[in-house]
């Protein structure tokens, strides 16, 4: 049990790291949001740099269809 609990600890840890780098945001932004569930606009998102843009028109091209 103590050796699963620390792989979900140092999977949390690496997560955190690579948002922080990605988003450029610190570690401890991302790790205090990831503490709990959050949900965000997508203003907020994008801020965040989780997203790189909103799209408000379908883009040419852009099919609904998903493979499987």
């Amino acid at each position: 049990m103590l050796i699963h609990a620390e792989e979900i600890l140092k999977t949390k840890q690496r997560m955190t790291r690579l948002y922080a780098e990605h988003c450029r945001r610190t570690y401890e932004e991302f790790e205090q949001a990831m503490d709990r569930d959050r949900f965000m606009t997508v203003e907020e998102a994008l801020e965040w740099g989780l997203i790189d843009r909103i799209l408000t028109e379908r883009e040419p091209g852009a099919t609904s269809e998903v493979s499987g």
